[in-house]
């Protein structure tokens, strides 16, 4: 479906005859089955950064500064395969940090199949290709993971969680709470560095809601408030997130995602999946020496950089169809 808006409400709950570790462990497989529903979709969508608001209560009704910079994301999932672009937009309206200036950064495209990665950079005209997802710098800002799970949201809610299962870190089930008005089953987990707060959504198949992170050397560093979710079936997608840098009483620097499109009706092309790269762009495979400058514009696509790992034998020619 292609969201405008919908309205609809999909009860779960909590039950409390369950163990702390089975709390947890409930907590873990619910987000984890949300996230796991969108296999498949394109979302659009803008990032706002560095913000200014009077409080944390400002920053999530909207009430803050423009930002200093701004970003248009597009991503496109297909199981296996994923396409990504941020792009930085001019923005006459931002005010610059003190003592400084706006300055656009560099764009960011990523390419994912089942076992590579690639990151262009259009402004340093430099592709780099890595033989597993879990290389390079992959997907970090996304309506599911605003720049604080890091590549490919390898530290999200259910890994901590589950770590927590396994006795590598240590996990406290408070139960549900309300959190700037938002209804949330708490969860708080203490790492060797610190302590990290999650808020579940209980009528929203345990979605997050709220994160936050205090470290024992240097207090809390942000919060995280997940304000907007839209149901898909039975799913939930996040629509609106705000992050509040450094939380204090006085005024805080806010990070935001609003998702402006999300699509998961129109069937996705192969040919989705490629990089229309400029000339005099170099291409590297990262500890291999293949190294080239291109000549003229080109347009490569996953086949293609798939084709370029099997030549330089990093993955079996036989396996490994899923991408093709």
């Amino acid at each position: 479906m292609i969201f405008l808006m919908l309205c609809s409400m999909i009860l779960g709950g909590v039950d409390d005859s369950l163990s702390e570790a089975g709390q947890l462990n409930n907590l873990a497989q619910g987000y984890s089955k949300n996230r796991s529903t969108f296999s498949r979709f394109i979302c659009e969508f803008d990032y706002r950064r560095r913000s200014r608001a009077h409080s944390v209560t400002a920053a999530i009704e909207g009430r803050s500064t423009p930002p200093v910079d701004q970003h248009r994301g597009r991503w496109i999932v297909d199981g296996n395969k994923e396409w990504y672009s941020l792009i930085p937009l001019p923005n006459p309206d931002s005010i610059p940090p003190e003592g400084g200036v706006c300055v656009l950064e560099n764009d960011n495209h990523v390419l994912l199949g089942e076992d590579l990665a690639v990151t262009y950079t259009k402004k340093q005209r430099v592709v780099n290709v890595f033989d597993s997802r879990d290389k390079g710098f992959g997907i970090r800002v996304s309506p599911f993971n605003v720049d604080l799970m890091g590549r490919n949201e390898y530290s999200n809610p259910s890994r901590y969680l589950n770590d927590c299962l396994s006795g590598r870190f240590t996990g406290h089930y408070l139960g549900e709470q309300v959190i700037q008005g938002m209804n949330c089953v708490v969860v708080k987990v203490d790492t060797p560095i610190g302590v990290v707060t999650f808020g579940f959504d209980p009528t929203k198949n345990f979605a997050l809601r709220y994160q936050a992170d205090d470290r024992r050397d240097a207090g809390r560093i942000y919060e995280v408030f997940i304000t907007d979710y839209q149901p898909v079936g039975e799913a939930w997608f996040p629509f609106r997130t705000v992050v509040v840098l450094r939380p204090g009483n006085g005024a805080v620097e806010v990070n935001e995602i609003k998702v402006t499109l999300l699509d998961t009706d129109t069937a996705i092309k192969d040919e989705e999946f490629r990089f229309d790269i400029d000339a005099n762009t170099n291409i590297a495979v990262a500890e291999l020496p293949y190294q080239r400058t291109t000549r003229q514009r080109e347009t490569i696509t996953l086949r293609d950089f798939r084709s370029l790992l099997e030549k330089y034998s990093i993955i079996p020619q036989e396996t490994h169809k899923g991408d093709r």
